[in-house]
């Protein structure tokens, strides 16, 4: 497999100091008092693809055809990694690109204007992108009212939740009309602090009839059916667990980033262990996905290189990992 590596783009965008060491401890301390580890596990990593270091990988959809599309936020680029061709631009955009879903044709993604990096996200508009399989961005709408939009899961048709990570809520953006709601919103998708930049509501995924939402600033995974989302019905199904992006195996066994080096292996009740970490491959890891391929079902961590987490700066990396 190819180990894809790329220049800068000139238009890459600069990391303040600030924001920098403000999100940085934030999200030490909430890592450092999560329960973690309840179990050891020693997969063989690879790394498949990497970008230069100050990069940071997003966000990561499959297109159900063996690729995975991603988001670079620094870089302001939509990438695709195969495993016949490696990790490879495919389009350069004037925003800064969160969440990224498949959709009926091509894939959705949620952009800033402004970046969180600066600490501007949230002063500018918040858009969707319908976006083609080969990069063209094919439509674009603002959603009104956002403040950082990031997790995206697909309902059904042209129906779409996204998360807000500032504003804790989860809007239903549909993308043949171009209109947007408050679909969920309700204290515990809130930051703990706004001020502190980490994002709150985050990752967003449905199974068997719930849509689950990590809560990255609070430690919490939260549940609610998708037919009756109101405050009454949303669940904390776990605490203490700083959770960025995730994905469900068919088992039901939950993957989860954590922005860190640790990826989690979370079993259908709830039981949290450590699956990778630093020894696979792991910095900063995002957001997951999961392929399978002629010889097994693969685990494809994608992240930051350590970005934020005070850790050693690596060039953020796509990681593949087996399922056992």
């Amino acid at each position: 497999m190819s180990d894809a590596r790329f220049d800068a783009p000139h238009h890459a965008g600069a990391v303040t100091m600030g924001a920098k060491v403000l999100v940085s401890l934030v999200f030490g301390l909430l890592i450092g008092g999560a329960a973690l580890a309840r179990e050891a596990a020693s997969p063989i990593g690879k790394v498949v693809g990497t970008l230069p270091k100050g990069h940071f990988l997003e966000n990561v959809t499959a297109d159900g055809q063996g690729a995975l599309f991603m988001t670079d936020y620094v870089g302001r680029t939509i990438l695709r990694y195969r495993g016949d061709d490696g990790l490879r631009l495919i389009r350069a955009l004037d925003l800064y690109p969160v969440g990224i879903e498949q959709a009926e044709t091509g894939f959705v993604v949620s952009a800033h204007s402004e970046s969180l990096l600066d600490g501007t996200a949230g002063t500018g508009p918040n858009l969707i992108l319908e976006m083609t399989a080969d990069g063209r961005v094919s439509d674009s709408f603002a959603v009104p009212g956002a403040l950082f939009l990031n997790g995206i899961e697909r309902l059904e048709g042209s129906q779409f939740l996204v998360a807000d990570s500032l504003r804790g809520v989860v809007f239903l953006v549909n993308t043949k009309e171009n209109a947007s709601r408050i679909w969920l919103q309700d204290v515990r998708l809130e930051p703990a602090d706004p001020a502190s930049h980490v994002p709150a509501a985050n990752g967003i995924k449905i199974r068997d009839g719930l849509a689950y939402i990590s809560n990255s600033a609070r430690g919490f995974l939260l549940s609610v059916p998708v037919d009756d989302p109101r405050p009454e019905t949303l669940e904390i199904v776990l605490e203490d667990t700083v959770i960025d992006d995730f994905v469900f195996a068919e088992d039901g066994t939950l993957f989860a980033t954590t922005h860190s080096k640790d990826v989690l292996r979370i079993s259908p009740d709830f039981q949290v262990g450590i699956f990778a970490n630093e020894m696979q491959g792991i910095a900063g890891g995002t957001a997951a996905e999961i392929l399978e391929e002629a010889d097994g079902s693969f685990l494809y961590v994608v992240g930051d290189g350590g970005l934020f987490e005070g850790l050693e700066l690596q060039a953020p990396a796509v990681v593949r990992l087996p399922i056992e």
